[in-house]
């Protein structure tokens, strides 16, 4: 079976194609197209991160033409969830820089061979992975609640056609030897699980967001500390 897929505006780039009956998955191309196994009768999802999914049945005809399928657009309804989440947890970053400062700076005097420089110039992880722990190891855990683990991540990333290496690199301004560090970082932060579901992608995105500022926040003020000694 072959088709495109559009939404209200454009084709769709990426979408993934999902023969439940079959389980075979396969994803639009850059022009919306796809092309994908099926008989009559089989069910076929259609999903995007900022789409509706949509299911329907493989009709014979479908199998002699190309089909056209529409994904209603759902962004400016997470959004709206979005700007909830936030008002419940407002991120301020010039607040969260000053907790981070007096964090290395307290942990530094009381540690401060934790922070000797490397000798290249390059960062002292076992320091910065202290400090994220110190961070976090008194934080109140829910025990109703099941939180994003570093797997998780690291999984998703690995696997996931949006949440990929672009993000990671260009987006959240994460380099490659920063990112296990980093999960790390979220893992300690308490994501609950269920932004890991297609639905809450958006939200996920935002607060990945929101962490990677303070993330690399602290990173700049480790090496600030290192460099001046």
């Amino acid at each position: 079976m072959v088709g495109k897929v559009y939404d209200a505006e454009a084709t769709v780039k990426g979408a993934k194609v999902v023969n439940s009956t079959k389980d075979i998955i396969t994803f639009t191309d850059d022009d919306g197209n796809f092309e994908i196994l099926a008989n009559s009768n089989d069910s076929i999802s259609f999903s995007s991160l900022f789409h509706k999914t949509l299911t329907i049945k493989v009709r014979p005809s479908d199998l002699q033409d190309i089909i056209v399928v529409e994904l209603k657009k759902v962004v400016n309804e997470l959004n709206e969830v979005t700007v909830t989440k936030t008002q419940e947890k407002p991120f301020d970053s010039t607040q969260v820089k000053n907790l981070m400062k007096i964090q290395i700076e307290n942990d530094f005097k009381t540690n401060p061979h934790n922070y000797q420089s490397l000798g290249n110039g390059s960062m002292d992880f076992i320091a910065i992975g202290r400090l994220i722990f110190s961070l976090f190891k008194n934080k109140k855990t829910n025990q109703t609640s099941i939180y994003v683990q570093f797997e998780h991540l690291e999984t998703l990333f690995k696997n996931d056609y949006f949440f990929n290496q672009e993000l990671l690199l260009n987006e959240l301004h994460l380099k490659k030897e920063h990112q296990a560090l980093f999960f790390e970082y979220c893992e300690a932060e308490q994501i609950d699980v269920s932004l890991l579901e297609k639905e809450n992608h958006l939200v996920l995105l935002e607060r990945l967001f929101q962490l990677s500022k303070s993330f690399n926040a602290a990173l700049r003020l480790q090496e600030n500390q290192n460099s001046k000694n």
